[in-house]
């Protein structure tokens, strides 16, 4: 008779303040998480493009539409991570004059 490694398992049950409803003030923490799996995301598609744009450069054989294609994919891709650059530089430019954290995101109770 085999042995089970895990024999009970119980959910836990979620307690909200407001009876099942998620309170106003979490919209800060699921607006953070979001924003930080798109910027994660953004940088993994850049990556992608400039390896694809690469390997069709590399492999367009001297034919000048594919070899035109994939160097405008390289720039695409460039200039993505150069705007995605320039963004966060300038929020935080904003935040080293003002003083203003834009990036907090706070709902008050």
């Amino acid at each position: 008779m085999p042995t089970m490694l895990i024999k009970e398992v119980y959910a836990a049950d979620i307690i909200t303040e407001q009876d099942g409803a998620a309170p106003l003030y979490e919209l800060a923490t699921v607006f953070g998480n979001v924003i930080s799996a798109l910027l994660g995301l953004a940088g993994i598609i850049l990556f992608i493009m400039v390896i694809i744009g690469g390997f069709n450069l590399l492999t367009s054989g001297g034919d000048p539409g594919k070899a035109g294609a994939a160097r405008a994919t390289l720039t695409y891709a460039v200039g993505g991570i150069i705007l995605v650059s320039f963004a966060y530089l300038i929020i935080r430019l904003i935040h080293e004059i003002t003083g203003a954290d834009i990036l907090q995101f706070v709902v008050y109770r």
